[in-house]
């Protein structure tokens, strides 16, 4: 529990007339619930912060923490709110109803908080003064502005000055964790004036960024190394079959179109382009037969022809008779290799002289001898 004494103390003489001093407290120590009366010569509660001010400002207070020996024996904050008898619509104070918050159980709830490995929380009263710090021997011994000046820091003196004003804020410091540069997050408690700051490394904010970048490190290497893989298998499965085409087409190139080409069955560039090396490869081999047959049958036509025009000319006179001095002569030059005209000169009776010419469509050795036989 937080709240650990309990009082209702009264104005001198409103209790009771013959009671200057009325005060029952309620305290928890040595694990159970006590009871006493405060208040007499030694310890005047009226003239206390805790009684007085909610008086005078008549509202709750929180008063600075006190070191109550007379109580608790425990350092404590109260919390004092004044109370009132209402008489013919007019109300009359009765005093002070209070309610004390253990600083040792503050400790130890800002204690247990966690917030990073090596980050710390700290709590300062109004005039800076440390209610808690992981250093307890700064606790009501220490103020923020007499460590700053032992640690020569002006920016812990900053701090503490924008903390005691109320600010909220966030600022660097190097002093607070030594050696170490640190973010202080503070803000004020609006209920009492007091300021609470948090303490965080740098490396500590950075330390799950440079987690998560290492993992993510990691994990992008790994990932590229597979990819690097994966292209690598690619490009060697799409590089295999243009290897094999290459050395196919440089038999190609040289007349071996009987070189085996790999079938491969896929429906890619490279199987269509198999495929029309395929049916390239064919259609020369196709063609070249052609050419071979066409080429024998220009050969046989040729030597038929050669003969027919040897033949045409045998047919030819070689020899023109001569009559009445007159020498005759004769010339025939086909457009190609046998031609379609032919002549002869016939001796006739009467020492005339006939001469004979033929024209026959078409060429070739069945023409000649149809002339010949004509």
């Amino acid at each position: 529990m937080l709240f650990t004494n309990f009082n209702i103390a009264f104005e001198p003489f409103r209790f009771e007339n013959s009671y200057e001093y009325f005060a029952p407290y309620y305290f928890k120590k040595d694990g159970g619930i006590n009871f006493t009366y405060i208040g007499g010569e030694n310890y005047k509660y009226f003239s206390w912060d805790w009684y007085r001010i909610p008086k005078e400002k008549k509202s709750p207070q929180w008063t600075e923490p006190f070191f109550d020996k007379d109580a608790g024996d425990i350092i404590m904050s109260t919390y004092s709110a004044p109370f009132y008898k209402e008489t013919k619509g007019k109300k009359e104070f009765l005093g002070v109803v209070t309610a004390d918050i253990s600083l040792s159980g503050l400790t130890e709830i800002l204690a247990s908080l966690k917030i990073t490995p090596t980050g710390f929380a700290f709590l300062i009263f109004k005039n800076g003064t440390f209610i808690f710090h992981p250093q307890v021997n700064f606790i009501m011994n220490e103020t923020i502005f007499t460590l700053a000046k032992k640690l020569d820091d002006s920016s812990l003196k900053n701090i503490g000055i924008q903390m005691v004003n109320g600010n909220i804020d966030a600022l660097t410091n190097t002093s607070l964790i030594p050696g170490q540069k640190s973010w202080v997050f503070f803000h004020p408690i609006t209920t009492n004036g007091w300021s609470m700051s948090v303490v965080i490394p740098e490396n500590d904010v950075f330390a799950d960024m440079h987690g998560i970048t290492n993992r993510v490190t990691l994990i992008s290497t790994i990932g590229l190394v597979f990819l690097l893989i994966c292209v690598i298998w690619i490009s060697r499965s799409i590089t295999k079959p243009i290897r094999v085409l290459s050395n196919v087409t440089d038999e190609i190139a040289v007349g071996n179109l009987d070189v085996p080409i790999p079938a491969i069955k896929t429906s890619d560039e490279i199987g269509r382009l198999v495929d029309s090396y395929i049916h390239m490869r064919d259609n020369m081999k196709k063609y070249i037969e052609e050419v071979i047959h066409l080429t024998a049958d220009k050969e046989r036509m040729e030597s038929e022809l050669n003969f027919a025009a040897q033949v045409q000319q045998g047919f030819l006179p070689q020899e023109h008779p001569k009559y009445l001095n007159y020498e005759f002569g004769a010339v025939t030059v086909p457009a190609k290799f046998v031609g379609g005209n032919f002549y002869d000169l016939i001796p006739l009776q009467n020492g005339h002289l006939g001469l004979a010419l033929g024209d026959f469509s078409g060429k070739g050795v069945s023409q000649l001898f149809t002339w010949r036989n004509s």
